[in-house]
């Protein structure tokens, strides 16, 4: 079932359970690059001791907003591709409402994800998309009274209250209570493209809408059909460190991302637990395709999840700049490092990510 019929659908439902007054209260939480043409990365980084070619610093330099969650980055110019789609997807400006700020990821069929990123946790605040093709489509926004957690350090998130539903045609606004579950359903590795595979934190959302017994009965009655709709509805998403989303799921419906343009360089540790940290072949840094090999950089390394010290950079004997795992006692889980390169007033990210399988 593809979600623009669930979308559909769900204007039907919406106008059934305004007709019958569905309630519901404040919201309350628990916590339980590729390589192609379109960018200037290289894929796997060099790891032979060769020295690599002098070169001048990497420009332009790409900086990490380092108040936003690294599963979901914010970087001005962004653009991501899904399914080779010609258009990408980018970041729109962001959204401040006091402290709240809400980031829209729009995608070129005009559908849009409201996302909550912050240090420790992202989070869903709402969607926009076209829910009826045709003629005159009809367009759904949804919103939350308040961002629902999805990712973070707990193992999984619940949360329940209001959403308030636009609908293109029907005059007003819908006050529907939502219930949203997400839990992490596995750390994978997610193929981008010609970039190495990348770790992500695969999270499992379930979003249920709260009526009533006398509400189901009447919509049952009049629409049977829509019935899977009062069931849990999955979507499944694919974070990666310093890329963001990378897969979105629902049923059979999906997307892939296939291409990335405008983030810092991306490196990868995939190893075992407990492996002997002397027997994991360093990585070369790189910047934006480019080698470091100039000693003169400062680096500071900033941990973005739980788990630290577990990374080391240092310029060696091969003329470069390498990082290093200092421990592999961690929890098995996807970790992620952005090291900093500084030399007067340029500034060079790289993201390192770490798999402990």
């Amino acid at each position: 079932m593809t979600i623009f019929f669930r979308a559909g659908a769900l204007i039907l439902l919406l106008s059934m359970i305004a007709a019958c007054g569905g309630g519901g209260g404040g919201g309350s939480t628990s916590g339980s690059v590729t390589s192609d043409d379109r960018n200037t990365g290289t894929g796997q980084p060099d790891n032979t001791n060769n020295p690599p070619d002098a070169g001048e610093p990497p420009a332009p330099p790409v900086a990490a907003d380092l108040t936003t969650n690294v599963f979901f980055p914010v970087f001005p110019g962004m653009a991501l591709y899904y399914d080779d789609q010609a258009e990408p997807s980018q970041m729109g400006e962001a959204l401040v409402n006091g402290d709240e700020r809400v980031f829209p990821l729009q995608h070129p069929d005009e559908r849009v994800e409201y996302i909550t990123s912050t240090t420790h946790e992202v989070g869903l605040k709402g969607i926009y998309l076209r829910a009826i093709e045709g003629a005159t489509p009809v367009y759904l926004d949804l919103m939350f009274d308040t961002p629902r957690r999805i990712l973070g350090n707990a193992l999984s998130y619940s949360s329940s209250g209001n959403a308030n539903v636009k609908i293109t045609g029907i005059a007003g606004t819908y006050k529907i209570p939502v219930t949203l579950n997400a839990r992490l359903a596995g750390n994978e590795s997610i193929s981008i493209g010609a970039l190495p595979a990348q770790p992500a934190r695969h999270i499992r959302l379930d979003m249920r809408l709260s009526v009533d017994i006398i509400t189901r009965a009447l919509i049952l009655m009049n629409y049977p059909w829509v019935e899977p709709l009062l069931d849990a509805i999955p979507l499944d998403l694919w974070f990666v460190p310093g890329i963001g989303i990378a897969r979105i799921q629902q049923g059979e419906w999906n997307i892939q991302l296939t291409a990335v343009d405008g983030i810092p360089q991306p490196h990868v540790f995939s190893v075992l637990r407990l492996a002997n940290v002397n027997n994991i072949v360093p990585l070369q840094m790189s910047v934006n395709g480019d080698v470091l090999t100039d000693p003169q950089w400062q680096q500071t390394i900033y941990y973005r999840t739980s788990g630290e010290n577990w990374l080391d950079v240092q310029y060696d004997s091969t003329g470069s700049w390498r990082a290093r795992l200092t421990r592999t006692d961690l929890a098995k889980g996807v970790y992620a490092a952005t090291v900093r390169f500084t030399q007067g007033d340029v500034t060079q990210d790289a993201t390192v990510s770490l798999l402990i399988r």
